[in-house]
Parts: C-alpha cells; sequence; structure tokens
C-alpha cells in the first residue's frame, strides 16, 4: 500500500472536510459581525434616544421664557426653521405667537448663514438626524438667540452636553462597550459608526463610535461556535472510522489474493517431501534395504501429519479465531528436534544448508502438544532456509537452566529490520520485500508459534540484523524426568 496521504480517497475527505471548515468558518464569521454590528445599532438607538431627550428637556426649560433675537437678519434663519418637523420648529411657533423679537441690530449679515445650514440639511436629511440643542442651551443661559455668540465656545458646551448625557445613558442601560463621541464640520472627518448629530445652530456634527468587546461577542456566539466544533468533530471522526475501515478492507482483500497466490506453495511442500521419498522407494530401490524403507515411510508419515495440521491450522486461522485443545505429554525436547530435522532432511539437502544440533545435555522434558511443538519448530527451520541466500548454515541449540528449556535456532540469512520485529508475530504480516512471490508464504507461521507458545506458557523471542541472520528462542517451562 502506498503512503495514506497519497490516497484520492484521503484526498477527497481532505477537499470535503476543507469545504465544511470553510463553510463554517463563513457561518461563524457572519454571525460575529452580525452581533458586531447589532452592538453597534444598541449603542447608535442609546445615542439618539439621549440626544433627543435632552433637546426634550431644554425644549420644555425654555419653553416659557421670551426669546430675544438679534439681529434683524435672523428671521430668514427662523424662516428656514419652521419648515422643519423637530423641536425646533416649536421654538419658532413659541417665538412667533409671544410676538417678542426685537431688532436691535440689523447690521449683522446672517442670511448667508441661514442659506449654507439650509443647504446642507437639504442635502443630507438622510444619513443624519438635525436638532437645535445649541440654540437652545444659549437661549437657556439669557434669553437670548444671538449671532455674536461665540460659537466654539457654545459647540464645546454642546459636546460636553452630549458626552455627560451618553455616559449616564450608557451607564443606565449596562452599555459597557468602549465608545468615542467625536465632532466635526465635515462628515467625512467623522469616520462614524453610526448616524450622526447636525446641530443647526454651530454646524456641528457629533457621531458616535463604538468598539464592541470581542469577548462579549464571541459569548453572544458561543452556541455557534460549540456547534460548529462539534459538527467539525463528529466528521473528522466519521472520516477516520470511514478510511480506517476501508484500510482494513482493502488489506484484508490484498491478503486474501497473497493467501491464494501462495498458499499452493506452502501446502505443496510437504507433499513435495513425500513425493520424493516415493520416488526414492520406486526407482532407486530403497525399497530393497530395510532400514531406509522405514527411514523414508516415517518421513512420509510425518509429512502428512504436519500436511493435515498445516490445512487445518490455515482453515481455523481463515474462517475464525477460536483455540484449539491442545493434548499435553511429557516430551524430550532433544529426541523432538532430532526428529524434525531427521524428517527435513531432504528439504536440507535441497537447500545444500549445514545443520548444527547442539545439546550439552542428554535430556531435557517439557510439557507440551507433540504435534504442535513439531509444527512450531518445523516453522522455524523451515523460515530459516527460505529467508537464507546462497547455501544456508543453521545453528540449533539447547539450553536450559532449574527452570527453563530454551531452543535457539540461529540463521545466516537476510534478517528482519528492526522496524519489523515487534510485528512478524501478527496474523498475515509479512516484511515487505516487494514481489510478494520472492519468497512463498502467507504470513501465518510465526504467527501461529507464537499462539502455541503462549498456550504452552512459554515465549518466543527474536534477535535479527539486516544482512546478518536472525535468532529465535523459544522458551519452556522444564520439569524433571
Amino acid at each position: 500500500m502506498g503512503k495514506w496521504w497519497k490516497d484520492p480517497i484521503v484526498l477527497l475527505m481532505e477537499i470535503s472536510f476543507v469545504l465544511l471548515v470553510s463553510l463554517g468558518g463563513v457561518w461563524l464569521v457572519n454571525s460575529y459581525q452580525r452581533e458586531y454590528h447589532q452592538v453597534i445599532r444598541e449603542g447608535e438607538y442609546i445615542f439618539t434616544n439621549t440626544l433627543r431627550s435632552l433637546e426634550d428637556s431644554l425644549l420644555e426649560e425654555n419653553f416659557g421664557k421670551h426669546i430675544y433675537l438679534q439681529p434683524d437678519s435672523l428671521r430668514q434663519m427662523f424662516r428656514d426653521f419652521r419648515e422643519r418637523s423637530d423641536s425646533s420648529h416649536a421654538i419658532m411657533l413659541q417665538i412667533e405667537s409671544r410676538d417678542s423679537i426685537h431688532e436691535q441690530d440689523s447690521a449683522y449679515a446672517s442670511y448667508p448663514i441661514s442659506r449654507r445650514i439650509h443647504r446642507k440639511f437639504r442635502e443630507h436629511r438622510d444619513d443624519r438626524f438635525v436638532g437645535s440643542l445649541a440654540m437652545q442651551l444659549m437661549i437657556s443661559r439669557n434669553n437670548t438667540i444671538s449671532i455674536k455668540t461665540d460659537q466654539d465656545s457654545l459647540a464645546s458646551a454642546v459636546f460636553a452636553l452630549i458626552n455627560n448625557g451618553v455616559a449616564t445613558a450608557f451607564d443606565k442601560s449596562g452599555f459597557y462597550h468602549a465608545y468615542t463621541i467625536r465632532k466635526s464640520a465635515n462628515i467625512e472627518d467623522l469616520g462614524q459608526q453610526t448616524k450622526p448629530f447636525f446641530d443647526m445652530w454651530t454646524g456641528i456634527l457629533y457621531a458616535l463610535e463604538v468598539q464592541p468587546e470581542a469577548g462579549f461577542v464571541l459569548m453572544k456566539i458561543f452556541n455557534q461556535i460549540i456547534f460548529v466544533l462539534l459538527t467539525l468533530t463528529l466528521t473528522l471522526l466519521a472520516f477516520i472510522f470511514s478510511y480506517r475501515t476501508l484500510q482494513k478492507q482493502r488489506r484484508l482483500t490484498l491478503l486474501k489474493n497473497d493467501l491464494i497466490s501462495n498458499i499452493s506453495h506452502e501446502l505443496k511442500t510437504p507433499i513435495a517431501t513425500v513425493k520424493v521419498a516415493l520416488e526414492a522407494l520406486e526407482n532407486f530401490k530403497a525399497g530393497e534395504d530395510s532400514q531406509k524403507r522405514k527411514e523414508y515411510l516415517e518421513i512420509s508419515k510425518n509429512e502428512l501429519e504436519r500436511l493435515a495440521l498445516l490445512v487445518d491450522k490455515v482453515l481455523k486461522s481463515t474462517i475464525n479465531d477460536k483455540k484449539e485443545v491442545l493434548h499435553f505429554e511429557k516430551i524430550s525436547l532433544i529426541d523432538l528436534a532430532e526428529n524434525i530435522l531427521k524428517t527435513m532432511r531432504l528439504q536440507f539437502e535441497k537447500y545444500n544448508a549445514q545443520i548444527q544440533f547442539i545439546h550439552p545435555v542428554s535430556s531435557a522434558y517439557i510439557l507440551g502438544d507433540r504435534l504442535h511443538l513439531t509444527s512450531v519448530l518445523y516453522n522455524i527451520l523451515d523460515n530459516a532456509l527460505k529467508y537464507s541466500d546462497g547455501k544456508p548454515v543453521i545453528n540449533v541449540e539447547l539450553k536450559q537452566s532449574a527452570d527453563a528449556v530454551s531452543l535457539h535456532v540461529k540463521d545466516h540469512g537476510r534478517g528482519v529490520p528492526k522496524l519489523y520485529l515487534s510485528k512478524i508475530f501478527e496474523k498475515f504480516f509479512r516484511v515487505p520485500e516487494g514481489d510478494v512471490h520472492n519468497t512463498k508464504g502467507h504470513g501465518l507461521g510465526l504467527s501461529y508459534v507464537a499462539d502455541v507458545m503462549h498456550q504452552h506458557q512459554g515465549s518466543v523471542q527474536v534477535e535479527s540484523r539486516p544482512g546478518e541472520g536472525s535468532t529465535f528462542v523459544l522458551n519452556f517451562p522444564r520439569i524433571h524426568e
């Protein structure tokens, strides 16, 4: 199998996940922007209502006063105010009904100023709201509307009044976001987020700029964030689970194909051994020699028993995982090893292998199932033959201590890379070699060895270096004679 990140299925999953992340991100960004601007709109609503309340408060305060106009040229400005529908129109009605206009100084030409204010009001009436805080603040001071009033001082007073009023209103409303109130004669200089307030008398624009708290906005969309994260997590887990399941199916398919293509060779090995023994009996007159006849018949019998065991092992490994009941008996490990080496003599001759069996003691007994232990040792020796290049050299050595007996099988073959040492006892695992047909097998031998050794209360260990060979150690509990 290739690298998982090069798999087209993984690529499609990655694209789908990225699109899902993008969709969730766009939704969260839109939700954040919506709540962000909702805070701004809330601030604008409070700002607008505060200015209207301030204006109404001043209007109520000034309603019963005698108002004096200076100079006569201010009449034009009042004609402009009369066309309005806000609270400044009420001021004009109050002034006309009381007939309290006193012409004191007609030398001041205010007509151009009124025309300019009126033009601005007409041009921008859709993007601002207009009032007369400055005029009413001026009236509240001395009952006089005069062109001579210091406009900068009056604008500063209006600005302070707006600042205090908005701060009080925000405190009462629980609006704790950062904000700035800006003023300018040009709307372009404000950079405001909310609709500005235009004071008709001073010609100054006042705007509120709100800086919503990021944490507050994120808390407003907390549920959406949790939903997106949960969706992405579940989707990712579903992708991982699906891909792993797919990989298992792919691996099982490959293993099945590998098993079908190689199992015939594994099964043919004992058949070939029996065939060679029978040919020897038939063609080389071995039947006339009773000793050889007995030896070849014994080899054939052992190989047929191993063949039956191998077929049964394959069926049990591929169909179910049920453990087979073992038949334990007292076994001499030395005799067992010598019989197996004798049975495999024809195979050793086929590979021109050199075999050496070292047992410094005359007897070593264990408790085990003879048939399965025969197959275990056969698998170890057969691997030593198959994975050796040239003329195999195999050393079998028996060692024992007070409580244990161990059988060491050392070859000088290809060895196993360290990366795969922990996996070679897994079912169906084979060390990658490129072409699966270079060395026949279906990955069941060492798995079977590990399972049988476990059932014998023993263990199997391996030491190996690529190019230097491998040493398999079979450890058994020792029983005394």
